[in-house]
């Protein structure tokens, strides 16, 4: 019988066994495994060093360029030390193989690393306040001035943001105390997060700042930052921030090709002050974008925003016609700038178009043979005609879909005002505009279905609005391609413009914005519903029309802008004789008070013990009286003259106004218009059709032939009131004062 081995001599086996597996493979891997990660580290490192270089650290490449050299570089990282470690272990001489094969790998990543590093667009920014210390709510809302900077193209735009999440690790690693995670923090930030770009903004007081824009370390420019506006916002330096973000999304736009949105602009001051005049409002916007035009006349993104500032001043048939004509230009620009062809052909394009400059350098040049050696004249020819015709890199789309969302909705208001004109169905000028609406119309709809075929993120939900706008309008000017306004019947097509492939589209959108409950679609639909019901002759169904226009329009008055539009909606006017539409537009008012002007001073007068704004201008005190309300000697004095003009217009009888529309008539000339008793009267005796005009639509609305006739007649009562209560001269009597009235 065999001796049973002992458990010591068993476990004895199993160490020799594990030592003998340690020293011939995990030692000989361990070293190998470290010497992988020196290696990983050193080129790293070194790529980070190159990307500092004079000649590397402002290179000019496009994002997509430089995302390549970053993969391939991070890859080679990866793999080269692997076959440095595994071509010495085989070599049978290790320093040949180091120098063969090593050293030549490591430039070669180093080399493509370097400049993928340098050329990441990624911003940081500091803040500085004046104070001398960093605001980090100021550094953070730098950087969102200059990633908004060009949102019509997000995928394109001029900044891409770090990981958040590797940004957390590196500030939690940081935080921890620990030396190790300190220095592991710092590897990471300088290998993985680093921001090449370095904007700092130096606050100098509420109008001043400095900004400094560095690269790789690099300071590219240093400029000057002054507000041109005094204001007491408390937000002047989000406006110091919009000058600094423009200034630092131009440069770094310079440096990267592929950046799209900015159309082509030239002047940075030109994009900082029209994000100024986006944050800013009435003179003080008007002044930054005629500063922004100033700096860079050729800015289609300037220019856009001015035109557009001046569609909500249209009140007429002839307004918005000039308006569509300033438009068409802008159309063809922006369709040039994004590479289409032109919208509008024959348009004359303004002279500051780069439309219209590049073309005519571009004409029918021709090269002289003399000038040139005949054995590269061919190759010459060739390139020089392609420089010349080369196109600049298209633009988004959005500006040129934005331009004829725009002109749309200008379009749609100027049938309107046509149809309230009745005008001539022949009227050539008529007919030739309607033309140009339709191929426009047309382009829109494709465009839009070349945007919507491809899958993008829309979450602001603008193109189903674009859609929803451009299928209202297909409809509109071009109502015979389906049946009554959209709905199916085949037997009623014409062939209009436009063909079935828009018309099919035109249908589907409809059907979208019927469901939609976006309350511009909604706005926008029950304007629609309105003409629709303007050309029903059958009382019956008019009358549901017109009660699904008012739920659409009611919907949208939940919002303000859409109530104060409402009012000047002309789509809306065609409905402006129905008693229902009058009630809903006409805001009610049952008591003085409701009109602005006094109702501002309504607990001070009452504290005076004045209940009826109308007994301001018979109060025994009225020093005491102005005086209690802090006004100006001239203020006071306006005041008196409303109040009489108040009394007045409550004891007119003349025109058989009821008395809320007598409180109408008063509101409009004392909160809209801001007569005094001098200015009406002069108004009255040298403008009296215009004064009688503004009264009666601030009345009716849309007023009738004998509407407009009864307020003359309270025009005329409610000055020979004034006359008798105020002391005032007679006013000279208007020719043809009541021109309706015999």
């Amino acid at each position: 019988m065999g001796e049973t081995p002992s458990i010591s001599a068993w476990t004895t086996a199993i160490g020799a066994r594990w030592h003998t597996f340690v020293d011939e493979v995990l030692v000989p891997l361990g070293d190998a495994l470290l010497a992988m990660l020196v290696a990983w580290l050193v080129l790293a490192v070194a790529a980070r060093l190159v990307a500092l270089l004079p000649g590397v650290r402002n290179l000019k490449a496009t994002r997509r360029t430089g995302s390549v050299l970053r993969v391939v570089g991070w890859a080679l990282v990866v793999l080269v030390p692997v076959v440095i470690v595994i071509a010495t272990a085989y070599a049978d001489d290790g320093a040949a193989a180091w120098l063969v094969i090593a050293l030549p790998l490591a430039l070669v990543t180093v080399g493509v690393l370097g400049p993928g590093l340098a050329t990441r667009s990624r911003l940081d920014a500091k803040v500085i306040g004046p104070d001398g210390s960093t605001n980090t709510a100021w550094s953070i809302d730098a950087l969102m001035q200059v990633r908004n900077a060009n949102l019509d193209d997000p995928r394109e735009r001029v900044e891409r943001p770090s990981s958040p999440d590797l940004g957390e690790f590196i500030a939690i690693a940081d935080r921890s105390g620990s030396g190790v995670a300190s220095a592991l923090a710092w590897l990471f930030q300088v290998l993985f997060n680093s921001a090449p770009w370095m904007l700092q903004v130096t606050i100098l007081d509420a109008r001043s700042g400095i900004a400094t824009l560095r690269r790789n370390g690099n300071s590219l420019d240093e400029v000057e930052l002054a507000l041109e506006w005094d204001s007491d916002e408390p937000d002047q330096h989000r406006k110091l921030l919009a000058l600094a973000a423009g200034f630092t999304a131009m440069t770094m736009a310079e440096r990267y090709p592929d950046v799209r949105g900015f159309y082509r602009a030239k002047s940075w001051k030109s994009v900082g002050y029209l994000g100024l005049a986006r944050m800013t409002r009435g003179d003080e916007r008007r002044h930054y974008l005629s500063r922004a035009i100033e700096e860079d006349p050729t800015s289609i993104l300037a220019e856009y925003d001015r035109v557009f500032d001046r569609y909500g001043a249209i009140e007429d048939r002839a307004s918005i016609e000039s308006f569509l004509d300033r438009l068409e230009p802008i159309v063809n620009q922006a369709a040039w700038l994004c590479g289409e062809s032109e919208v509008f052909p024959g348009i004359p394009q303004k002279v500051w178009h780069d439309f219209v400059r590049v073309e005519a350098e571009l004409g029918p040049a021709r090269i002289d043979p003399a000038d040139l050696r005949r054995g590269v004249r061919p190759i010459q020819a060739r390139l020089d005609e392609r420089r010349k015709s080369r196109p600049p890199a298209p633009e988004p789309r959005a500006m040129l879909l934005r331009t004829l969302t725009l002109y749309m909705m200008a379009a749609r208001n100027w049938a309107a005002y046509a149809d309230l004109d009745g005008s001539a169905v022949d009227d050539a000028a008529v007919d030739a505009r309607r033309a140009r609406i339709r191929v426009a119309i047309d382009r829109f709809i494709d465009l839009l279905e070349q945007e919507s075929a491809t899958p993008r993120r829309d979450p602001n939900r603008v193109l189903s609005r674009m859609r929803a706008r451009a299928a209202l309008c297909y409809l509109i000017f071009n109502p015979d391609v389906a049946g009554d306004w959209g709905e199916e019947d085949g037997s009623r097509r014409t062939g209009a413009t436009g063909g079935s492939r828009q018309a099919a589209a035109a249908r589907r959108w409809l059907r979208e914005a019927g469901t939609s409950l976006e309350i511009e679609i909604r706005y926008s639909y029950a304007c629609f519903t309105a003409r629709r019901a303007r050309a029903i002759e059958a009382q019956a169904e008019r009358n549901v029309l017109i009660e699904e226009a008012i739920r659409g329009v009611r919907y949208a008055r939940h919002v303000d802008y859409y109530q104060r539009e409402a009012a000047r909606d002309p789509e809306l006017m065609l409905l402006g004789h129905e008693p229902q539409m009058r009630e809903l537009v006409l805001a009610p008012i049952t008591s003085p008070w409701q009109i602005a002007r006094f109702g501002a001073l309504r607990p001070r007068l009452e504290r005076h013990g004045i209940l009826d704004p109308a007994r301001i201008a018979s109060d025994p005190a009225p020093d005491a009286l102005r005086e209690e309300l802090g006004l100006a000697h001239d203020d006071f004095a306006l005041l008196v003259d409303d109040a009489m003009i108040l009394h007045a217009g409550r004891v007119t009888a003349e025109g058989g106004l009821t008395p809320e529309e007598r409180l109408r008539a008063v509101r409009h000339l004392i909160d809209d218009a801001g007569y005094s008793i001098p200015a009406l009267i002069g108004t009255f005796a040298g403008e009296f059709e215009v004064l009688a005009r503004s009264v009666a639509t601030a009345v009716h609305w849309v007023p009738t032939d004998e509407e407009l006739a009864d307020v003359e007649r309270f025009l005329v009562g409610l000055m020979a009131h004034l006359e008798a209560e105020s002391g005032e001269p007679e006013p000279p009597a208007p020719e043809s004062p009541i021109r309706l009235v015999s």
